[in-house]
């Protein structure tokens, strides 16, 4: 009972547990925010997204029957919060482009520099024409590095589900470089 009374103390009136889930969804937030935009391919949905994910989580905290899936479980909120998204977008027929990324590379040669921004971009927008579950299996897997078993706890599929939608959307992307 001291641990007990030991934890309200130092994490006020929250139990540890919660505590450290805050925690680990803290340290999750900057991957939402990528996950979301790979899935959308808009910045600013992505940075509203990955907040609501965050106040989703905490609101549905109680819920969450086994801790330590709590990373695919977040996942999965996010992953629900983009496929909405992209509904309500798709209903509005409304197209928004965003500005090209800057590069973080550092290099100095501008040629270099706009080889790889070119590449990138192309890629995004590979990645952007998968299909929706495909798109979602690829970002999980190769762009979050999500093991495969906890992408498809995310998408709530089969495991097998999941390998194949990874092989289908690398084949694809291959095809297109």
């Amino acid at each position: 009972m001291v641990l007990a009374e030991d934890a309200k103390v130092r994490c006020g009136a929250r139990p540890l547990a919660e505590v450290e889930l805050l925690r680990l969804f803290g340290e999750r937030a900057e991957a939402a925010v990528r996950l979301a935009y790979h899935l959308t391919g808009d910045r600013e949905a992505a940075l509203d997204i990955s907040q609501d994910a965050y106040v989703r989580a905490m609101e549905s905290l109680p819920t969450l029957e086994d801790p330590s899936r709590a990373g695919a479980w977040f996942s999965r909120i996010v992953v629900n919060l983009s496929r909405d998204w992209l509904r309500r977008r798709a209903s509005e027929h409304s197209v928004r482009h965003d500005a090209p990324r800057k590069s973080t590379t550092g290099e100095n040669d501008p040629a270099l520099h706009a080889e790889r921004e070119e590449a990138l971009e192309q890629l995004r927008a590979a990645l952007l024409a998968l299909p929706q579950e495909l798109r979602e299996a690829v970002s999980l897997v190769c762009v979050e590095g999500l093991a495969p078993k906890e992408a498809a706890e995310a998408l709530g599929v089969a495991a097998g589900t999941l390998r194949w939608r990874l092989h289908e959307g690398r084949k694809l992307l291959q095809e297109t470089f």
